[in-house]
């Protein structure tokens, strides 16, 4: 409830007697909501990473009345972008990108929601899940990797054909 302008209760579900001339009820939700986003962040060796992202958290119950306080009924597009954008940039930045990125995905995306847990909490707002869906580098760097992978394929081949050579002789 919203009393002369001034935030004073928060109440649950349910059915409430209020003066309508002195009270306004300003409903905010706390169920889970979905975000979706992506941002570009620079690995530990200087790759330009392009990340899409997906976030899933919801506001506590205890926190409505100081986050309305603070922010008003625009109180995720204040607070939710900025801190995941900056806990994605830092993870990604502390990880390779061949080695983190891209071959232990899941471990850096578990890193990236242990920082959003801790920094969103300090908000009131509980984090539900996240996820890297995406990652992709410039098309060089992408090359770059696609012939490494070639050359130890084929570095794999000729040791393998060395060891039936030498096999049968």
């Amino acid at each position: 409830f919203v009393e002369f302008g001034k935030p004073t209760a928060v109440v649950s579900e349910g059915f409430y007697w209020y003066n309508p001339w002195s009270t306004d009820v300003v409903p905010i939700s706390v169920q889970s909501k979905k975000w979706q986003g992506k941002t570009l962040a620079y690995t530990k060796d200087v790759q330009q990473a392009d990340i899409q992202f997906a976030l899933t958290y919801h506001l506590d119950d205890s926190a409505v009345l100081a986050i309305y306080r603070q922010y008003g009924q625009g109180w995720s597009g204040k607070i939710v972008p900025q801190v995941v954008y900056q806990s994605i940039k830092n993870v990604i930045g502390k990880s390779r990108a061949v080695e983190d990125t891209i071959n232990n995905r899941q471990a850096v995306a578990s890193l990236i929601a242990d920082d959003l847990t801790r920094r969103l909490a300090r908000h009131g707002i509980v984090v539900d899940g996240f996820e890297i869906q995406d990652v992709g580098f410039n098309d060089q760097f992408e090359a770059a990797v696609e012939r490494k992978q070639v050359a130890v394929q084929d570095a794999e081949t000729a040791r393998n054909k060395t060891v039936e050579i030498e096999e049968r002789a």
